[in-house]
């Protein structure tokens, strides 16, 4: 069969880009120790073949040479002040502004759909090897970022497990919003349900927490009639009311017995203290310890940040969002996450409110109680703006007919 040259070289980008996604989160290459080597050269090769064909074409927008700009500039100041290991987080961040530039190089051709297919196999694969060695330890996801032994068993760590929290909250929007007796909104549901059972065997309880959100609110903002909507608030308030405690119950019951005889997830499930209250101990004890310091921070130094001053940095380190304005200031912060959610509030993908704002909200959420790292970037930054655009399509029509956006 004839494959042409044009094809050829779609699928030879799509898999440098798959491989630049899933670099940081794929067990084998952290496993050999060249999964930092493996993601910059892929990213450079990424960065210099969008720049160019932007250039080469009419699709250049000033927007991304400001991201470029900021991008070295966040690498640039903390190295100069011998603080490298915000330089290193920062340009592992540096994805969340040059992927849009990346995607609007390719959206026009199959490479997107090409990426999809390759990361949907390759992240089944790994969350079936997550399941089977979850059952038996529980805590193997949470150790596998520094676990030379459940590396290479196969199993995905932190990047991974949060990219495909993410990811789940994507699929779960497309299934609701759209015909369950199709075959590829079947197929979806099969793969949600794998990354659901994936997540909540890792024992990362923000990662169960974005998946439960992004799927509340793909049923909320679900676009339906007003008499519909009426209905569907009554029977949650019902729910909510006579029915919380039996559901509960039975919610326990179930997720005790999938998941294994020990870990957090199971315990907060299991406990007598009830389920919300006990994810509420644990934020408030695990979590709003280090959040708090960040906080004390940006008191400290709101208008320039820590970065600028003479004083010891001394943060959080667990959330994307309070650590970014402890470190730069309100100020530049707010910038920056301007600049990140901007290639979002385009007309045609605003207006799919229904699939764009369960995805940014749990990425909003990921961000507050999270490090955001580079294959969860890729999610938010390549995938969800190809898959926003996807569904901006009129019935019947392909993605490259679409008006340019």
């Amino acid at each position: 069969m004839y494959i042409s040259k044009n094809k050829l070289k779609q699928t030879f980008i799509a898999i440098i880009i798959c491989v630049l996604a899933i670099a940081n989160a794929s067990p084998k290459l952290l496993s050999l120790g060249i999964e930092r080597q493996v993601y910059f050269s892929f990213l450079l090769f990424c960065f210099i073949f969008s720049f160019f064909k932007l250039l080469k074409g009419t699709m250049f927008k000033k927007i991304y040479l400001l991201n470029i700009i900021v991008v070295i500039l966040m690498f640039i100041f903390p190295f100069i002040s011998a603080e490298i290991t915000y330089a290193n987080r920062y340009l592992f961040l540096s994805g969340l502004l040059l992927y849009p530039m990346l995607y609007e190089a390719t959206k026009e051709t199959r490479i997107p759909f090409i990426i999809i297919k390759i990361l949907l196999i390759w992240s089944i694969y790994v969350c079936f090897h997550t399941i089977v060695v979850c059952n038996q330890f529980s805590y193997a996801s949470r150790m596998a970022d520094v676990s030379l032994l459940y590396q290479s068993m196969g199993v995905g760590g932190y990047m991974f497990i949060y990219a495909i929290s993410l990811a789940s909250v994507i699929l779960f929007s497309y299934i609701i919003n759209n015909d369950i007796k199709d075959n590829k909104t079947k197929l979806f549901l099969i793969i949600w349900f794998i990354y659901i059972l994936t997540v909540y065997k890792s024992n990362f309880m923000t990662a169960v927490l974005v998946s439960i959100i992004g799927a509340a609110l793909s049923i909320l903002f679900k676009r339906t009639t007003l008499k519909n909507k009426v209905v569907l608030i009554l029977v949650f308030i019902i729910f909510f009311i006579f029915l919380m405690g039996p559901c509960q119950e039975l919610l326990e019951t179930v997720i005790t017995n999938i998941l294994p005889e020990s870990g957090r997830i199971r315990q907060i499930f299991s406990g007598s203290e009830g389920v919300f209250q006990a994810i509420f101990n644990e934020f408030i004890s695990d979590r709003m310890p280090t959040i708090q310091t960040s906080i004390n921070a940006i008191k400290e130094n709101s208008l320039f940040g820590i970065i600028f001053s003479s004083k010891e940095i001394n943060i959080g380190e667990h959330s994307t969002l309070f650590d970014t304005f402890a470190l730069w200031g309100i100020p530049i912060g707010i910038f920056y996450f301007i600049l990140i959610f901007k290639p979002f509030f385009n007309n045609l993908r605003i207006c799919k409110y229904e699939y764009s704002i369960p995805i940014l909200v749990s990425f909003f959420v990921l961000m507050i109680f999270n490090n955001i790292e580079c294959t969860s970037a890729f999610i938010i930054s390549y995938i969800t703006l190809f898959y926003l655009d996807y569904c901006s399509c009129k019935q019947g029509e392909s993605i490259h007919e679409k008006r340019k956006i």
